[in-house]
């Protein structure tokens, strides 16, 4: 359970890290001091959400994984949240 000494950096896309985007790698990178620390992805196809989390898992580097399935609302702001 997430509290707030917790580390949450910025989101990763799923579909950037399927196809290898060193920017959405970028994301990825964490150092030593930085835990507890979580993997932040968001996308909407369960196929590269469960391909994005392996890949992480893989990495050895979090403590766990957040995921953000998406938004259903097209675009969304301060007066349409989801």
């Amino acid at each position: 359970m997430w509290n707030g000494d917790d580390q949450l950096p910025s989101g990763a896309h799923t579909e950037g890290i399927c196809r290898d985007s060193q920017k959405t790698f970028q994301f990825l990178e964490v150092s030593a001091q930085d835990h507890p620390i979580a993997a932040h992805i968001f996308g909407k196809s369960v196929e590269a959400m469960v391909a994005a989390a392996q890949y992480i898992e893989k990495l050895n580097r979090f403590d766990w994984i957040d995921l953000n399935c998406g938004c259903p609302v097209k675009k969304s702001g301060a007066a349409r949240r989801c």
